[in-house]
């Protein structure tokens, strides 16, 4: 849970044995009802699971911008690519969480990962022989996701234009802007189209200076 920016919390972990498949169908139906941003690996056997999400025309799935030096372009890429070198920024960026005091770890599963997470002889980071550090990377993973809540949350603000009172008044206080003042085509219901794509990341570099 990212929505405290001052102490992030694992609210939920899960470990288990099961055929890709079912496992690829429990990623989307998770992923569709708590509306999360999922971070799949798009190498190895996130793979599946990404195009899993795809299929299901989930909308918020985690985008990696990368500038190609050659062609000077950026291109965007869904999900979390892992090699030596981002799993080495991924780990480092848990480590800051967990030391820095501001993710609230919480599960004893995980807690024993981390604590048994050590340099090996190689001196490369990683679980102790017989053991696992799927939870601990899947950790890591949502972390690597948390700089693309803000646009997430947008997103899903301009998604529909509350209609009951209630949900004016949370609309108004999660963005501090009047409603009656706000277009209505900032709304994705209320745009001529009717099926608007979600902001693109690379739209977004390129206001960058």
């Amino acid at each position: 849970d990212a929505t405290e920016k001052t102490m992030e919390q694992v609210v939920a972990t899960g470990r288990g044995h099961e055929p890709l498949p079912d496992y690829c169908r429990r990623v989307v139906a998770w992923s569709q009802r708590w509306q999360a941003l999922a971070v799949p690996e798009r190498n190895s056997y996130g793979l599946t699971a990404l195009n899993a999400l795809m299929e299901a025309d989930y909308p918020f799935i985690y985008r990696e911008a990368d500038f190609d030096g050659r062609t000077k372009r950026w291109t965007e890429n869904l999900g979390w690519y892992t090699d030596a070198k981002h799993r080495t920024v991924m780990l480092t960026r848990l480590q800051e969480r967990v030391d820095g005091g501001t993710l609230n770890v919480g599960d004893p599963r995980l807690k024993h990962a981390i604590q048994a997470f050590a340099f090996s002889k190689t001196g490369r980071p990683d679980a102790p022989i017989g053991k696992h550090d799927d939870l601990l990377t899947a950790a890591a993973f949502a972390l690597m996701g948390e700089e693309q809540i803000n646009i997430l949350v947008e997103q899903k603000q301009q998604q529909k234009r509350p209609t009951t009172i209630k949900e004016k008044i949370i609309w108004e206080t999660q963005t501090g802007r009047l409603l009656d003042s706000t277009a209505r085509g900032d709304f994705w219901d209320n745009q001529e189209e009717s099926e608007a794509e979600p902001t693109s990341l690379i739209s977004l570099l390129s206001h960058l200076p």
